[in-house]
């Protein structure tokens, strides 16, 4: 019923404003483990009594705002931003983009932070629930439901990770309970003389966490703008490390078989035409080109013939 409402209200109601208590609204009302069935009637009260608290605190500091307003005009980024909000902030005055995405306006990052929450919103639904089977679970369990629910736990980390850091607490309980049913289940597997399973795991781990780093990628970026050129603009703002890490994976050929070093070079010559520093374009540029020719990846292996579905699923 949440992901129906959020949604509901960001296509019928244009005020930013107004979307936003709504959403807000539906998220206290998670956070607080409202019940579904009661969610739909507590809604709009709840909307309308934030908006009431911020007009209401929109008087009471009203000099200090105006006073504010006088110094800078400006927006503020959030200290823990959302991976859309995080996406803007790669964006504005960064050369590695073309100028026309580089101005981001406080429309675009009041947009973004409802976007952020619409997804945060979503992922406690997802959370509250696994938690509460986790807290359920029985000391003995066949071992097929014991991975279905391993699966649902690493499954779950990856959107978690992707929403930026102001969930790091659920991360590490996430990994937490991961962690104890892979005891558990290695403790069933030594009985049942069945070590090969343990492989299984591991590569659905490796794969999981390489799933993760593509949706911050992705994420963010609208389906028209998802192509390659723009996703690594994304990543040749990240630091050293990840552009390195996603040079590796250009080489296995997981994002087709296109010189990535070529259309990097090209990205970066522009970048520096427009104003870059000469020597912060060499880093990245080097970081990438290691990362490239660190390891070639079998082709045929399983992980990546896994990993390339990955990438499909996750572009389209």
């Amino acid at each position: 019923m949440a992901d129906c409402a959020i949604g509901h209200a960001s296509t019928i109601i244009d005020d930013v404003a107004v979307r936003l208590y709504y959403t807000l609204a539906i998220f206290t009302l998670i956070e607080c483990g409202c019940p579904e069935e009661r969610q739909k009637l507590l809604l709009p009260s709840v909307g309308a009594h934030l908006g009431s608290a911020y007009s209401a605190a929109m008087d009471i500091f009203k000099a200090e705002l105006e006073a504010r307003a006088q110094v800078s005009k400006d927006f503020e980024w959030s200290p823990q931003p959302g991976p859309f909000e995080r996406q803007l902030q790669r964006q504005q005055g960064n050369l590695l983009f073309p100028a026309p995405v580089r101005l981001v306006s406080a429309h675009q990052v009041s947009a973004a932070r409802l976007e952020d929450l619409k997804h945060a919103a979503g992922f406690l639904k997802s959370y509250k629930h696994l938690v509460q089977q986790a807290l359920s679970l029985p000391k003995e369990w066949p071992l097929k439901e014991t991975f279905d629910f391993q699966k649902k736990v690493i499954d779950l980390i990856d959107p978690c990770i992707t929403l930026g850091d102001y969930f790091s607490q659920e991360v590490k309980t996430l990994e937490r309970i991961a962690d104890a049913i892979e005891n558990q289940v290695e403790t069933r597997m030594n009985e049942l003389h069945e070590p090969d399973l343990k492989d299984v795991y591991k590569r659905y781990r490796a794969l999981s966490r390489i799933n993760e780093f593509l949706r911050r990628m992705f994420i963010a970026l609208p389906p028209t703008a998802q192509t390659n050129e723009n996703v690594l603009r994304t990543v040749l703002s990240e630091d050293s490390e990840t552009i390195s890490e996603f040079g590796m994976l250009c080489a296995t050929g997981v994002f087709g078989r296109q010189d990535h070093l070529q259309l990097a070079r090209r990205i970066i010559q522009t970048a520096v035409r427009d104003g870059m520093d000469p020597n912060v374009s060499r880093v990245k540029l080097d970081a990438f080109r290691a990362g490239l020719e660190s390891q070639k990846a079998k082709s045929g292996s399983r992980i990546w013939r896994a990993l390339r579905k990955v990438v499909r699923r996750i572009s389209t």
